[in-house]
């Protein structure tokens, strides 16, 4: 299979960097470009997309388990359009990697960084990891682990022009898929039993 990861577009406008991405067969996240590489007849492309993307980012806080998904549909309806199959997949330990400030929604700082977001198309996260030569201050990653739990491929109708009514329903049935695959897994990686998958 061929894996297609998704970025925003922004991140095709700088020279040589465009050009690592498109050799390393990374796409925009405009539907368009999705939409191509699943009509393909070329069998087994596969498109990596992050529903939650840029907001998602701002949540990502140890024992914190948002996900910016609620209002995400436009994945679901490419997935019907091209009859392409919908996986649930969860990385459990990635919220672990870095250190965030606080900035909880409805605060002052979440909502600059969510204006600062929505004027550029990135998150300006403020957030701290090690450094190369100690473990207390710096930017890279704290050594954590980070396992991918792939759930099963979710068959779902193919239909060109869906209504608004089969992507809700479809929407809803992805989400459950991830909700369980969450709840199957979680005491496996160190989570508590009590504790629930938001979808915000």
């Amino acid at each position: 299979m061929k894996c297609h990861l998704v970025t925003t577009p922004l991140q095709f406008r700088f020279p040589l960097r465009r050009e690592l991405f498109i050799a390393a067969g990374i796409i925009t996240t405009d539907a368009e470009s999705i939409e191509y590489v699943l009509n393909k007849e070329e069998k087994g492309q596969l498109v990596c997309i992050v529903p939650g993307g840029a907001e998602e980012s701002l949540d990502s806080h140890p024992d914190n388990y948002d996900l910016t998904l609620l209002n995400r549909k436009g994945f679901v309806r490419i997935a019907i359009k091209t009859g392409a199959a919908l996986v649930p997949v969860y990385n459990f330990g990635e919220n672990r990697c870095f250190y965030q400030v606080p900035n909880k929604r409805g605060t002052f700082i979440r909502k600059l960084q969510s204006w600062f977001k929505r004027m550029l198309g990135f998150a300006p996260c403020i957030w701290s990891g090690v450094g190369v030569l100690n473990n207390y201050i710096g930017f890279m990653p704290f050594a954590t682990p980070i396992t991918t739990v792939v759930g099963e491929p979710l068959t779902i109708p193919h239909d060109p022009n869906p209504s608004k009514e089969l992507i809700e329903r479809t929407h809803a049935k992805y989400v459950g898929a991830l909700i369980k695959l969450f709840d199957d897994n979680k005491a496996r990686y160190g989570i508590d039993e009590s504790v629930e998958l938001r979808i915000v």
